[in-house]
């Protein structure tokens, strides 16, 4: 039976995403399906944080594949128990280092030596041997004697005469994962649904990890075993900037990819086909949810293009929004060879440095061209709001700055920790909103009690013992709300400053008109909107032959059109002074 404990745990995912993230929109939520069994497959992009993600917005109740390691964690563990994870094994989590060094002949060589070496001891047959200093990994096929093994293809280098002690070497053993299978077929012919992350740890790349064949080999032993109509549904978890409080997400449901029983007879008779075939499926459907991109760069120059491609203050749904943002990636991906796309992501980069090094995000590079009594009257109206937001957040920051910073000194010391441990983090920011979340709900109990003992001391003299008690718990209770609060308050007072200086720039450049900054912007901004929509319109049929039509169902075609006839009317106008002669010489000739 499964855990009577699971609506605390939903409870608690529900109140952890809705105060760390500022706004999460589910799309495709009718694709999850209500009953039967179902395997559901996500990308891992942010620790812990994902499965709670997931546990919060869906209707039905997961049961995620957990590592064990995590399993065994204080916080972690005991959440993970009440909502019944099963634990798995990692044998990256196992590894230990081999005592000894390593020699081969050549680079084919599978027959590799070892030098004050026991294998016979350290390495069993199917065990994995890891050489960190060469990046290599290899399959053990036989242990022949304590300083002989045979692997399954040749190290691929030839051997340094640098180690005279021989390549130092690690062992990843050889795991039984059987009991994990027959849990969760177990778990598929009841009609549950398990969760599961097939890239195996979280991360931070741009793109999918190789997915691990255990999802496919779980869900057709599952088929061969009783359970019937399995479904394997992709979630993409798509955050912007997903180690930061107040960030927004989009989860996508993908199309359910049923597990038919002509696979898993397949497999019978040949694993290893069938495993292949439906982690092909599975990889696609995973990819059809996801923002990805080939690098940080690129994924950069995707969103510049998604705030740019829209006339100024469209208010696009998050819906199309994100729409948009997939129809870039797949722009990106398909033609990241062409040169002009390359001259684009130049252009682009120059205009995301130009914008850092002003401090004018992109979003505000509009109000550049208010009139200078609208920006009067904005920095009136906006400074009253910085100074309400000033007084509620700075009000009770001394109280709560604590859970500000202690967990974001430790998160950041743990992204360290991860980072040096692991071979796939580019930056091991995929850790830092889980590890924070955990030390506020270890932390946030703590703090709240300790200041409700202190006022119960402070100012209740002579008030009996039931009347402090009563203190201690409507401090508990009353504190954390107002926390938040003050921390929402005090979240708007960096941005609001932003745009209070971005205002002032307007009205500078009206007073001093050879001030080019403002000019410069606006220029780069407009330059950069038509060679986008020129690409897009030139390029796209490349792409595929509807390609097109997608972008007008976000932003109709006509709109587009007049948006582009005004900013190439406006353009010379906000040319930088410096090289306004070039434009009123051109003007003259026409």
């Amino acid at each position: 039976s499964l855990p009577n404990m699971y609506f605390l745990v939903k409870l608690l995912a529900q109140i952890i995403t809705r105060t760390f993230f500022k706004n999460v929109t589910v799309l495709g939520k009718e694709r999850i399906p209500l009953y039967g069994p179902v395997l559901f497959v996500g990308n891992h992009m942010n620790q812990f944080v994902d499965a709670a993600m997931l546990i919060a917005i869906f209707p039905r109740q997961i049961r995620f594949l957990i590592a064990e390691a995590s399993f065994k964690r204080p916080i972690i563990g005991r959440l993970a128990q009440s909502a019944g994870c099963i634990p798995v094994q990692r044998p990256q989590d196992l590894r230990y280092r081999g005592i000894g060094g390593l020699i081969w002949s050549s680079s084919s060589d599978v027959r590799i030596r070892g030098i004050k070496t026991r294998f016979k001891i350290d390495v069993k047959f199917q065990d994995t041997l890891i050489i960190d200093d060469l990046g290599v990994s290899r399959k053990v096929l036989e242990v022949v004697s304590d300083d002989e093994i045979i692997i399954d293809k040749g190290i691929g280098t030839e051997y340094s005469a640098t180690y005279t002690d021989g390549f130092p070497f690690f062992i990843m053993p050889k795991i039984d994962q059987s009991t994990v299978y027959e849990e969760v077929s177990d778990a598929m012919r009841n009609g549950h649904s398990i969760g599961i992350f097939p890239e195996g740890g979280s991360h931070d790349r741009t793109t999918l990890l190789p997915l691990k064949p255990g999802v496919a080999v779980m869900a057709l032993s599952s088929v061969l075993e009783g359970a019937e109509d399995l479904l394997i549904v992709p979630v993409g978890l798509n955050y912007y900037e997903p180690h930061k409080t107040l960030s927004s997400a989009v989860v996508e449901i993908g199309q359910p990819i049923p597990v038919t029983l002509e696979l898993a007879q397949k497999y019978e008779e040949s694993p290893s086909d069938a495993v292949k075939e439906l982690l092909s499926m599975v990889e696609k459907g995973m990819n059809s949810v996801l923002l990805s991109a080939r690098d940080y760069t690129t994924l950069t120059c995707i969103r510049l293009c998604v705030q740019l491609y829209p006339p100024d203050r469209t208010a696009l749904s998050q819906d199309n929004y994100y729409l948009l943002h997939q129809l870039f990636s797949q722009f990106f991906w398909a033609l990241h060879d062409d040169p002009e796309l390359e001259h684009l992501r130049k252009d682009l980069c120059e205009y995301e440095d130009t914008i850092n090094h002003y401090g004018v995000p992109d979003r505000e590079v509009w109000q550049l061209k208010q009139p200078v009594y609208e920006c009067i009257k904005l920095i009136i109206t906006k400074f009253l709001l910085l100074i309400l937001v000033s007084i509620v957040g700075g009000s009770f920051f001394p109280l709560w700055a604590p859970i500000r910073y202690i967990p974001a000194f430790m998160a950041e010391r743990h992204r360290k920790k991860a980072l040096a441990n692991s071979k796939v983090k580019i930056r091991g920011t995929d850790v830092l909103a889980s590890y924070r979340i955990l030390v506020i709900i270890a932390l946030l109990p703590m703090l709240t009690v300790f200041y409700g003992i202190f006022f119960s001391l402070a100012f209740m003299h002579g008030q009996n013992l039931n009347s402090k008690i009563a203190t201690v718990i409507g401090v508990f209770i009353i504190l954390p709300p107002i926390f938040y609060i003050s921390r929402v308050s005090f979240e708007m007072i960096m941005p609001l400053t932003r745009n209070i200086r971005t205002l002032f720039y307007v009205v500078v450049s009206n007073i001093n008109y050879l001030r080019g900054t403002e000019r410069t912007l606006l220029h780069m901004r407009i330059k950069l909107q038509q060679k986008i929509r020129d690409l897009v319109y030139t390029k796209g049929p490349q792409v595929s032959p509807n390609f097109i039509q997608s972008f007008t169902t976000v932003v109709p075609d006509a709109v587009i059109q007049a948006d582009n006839k005004r900013i190439n009317y406006s353009l010379g106008e906000y040319v930088p002074v410096v090289t306004r002669a070039k434009y009123d010489a051109r003007e003259e000739i026409l």
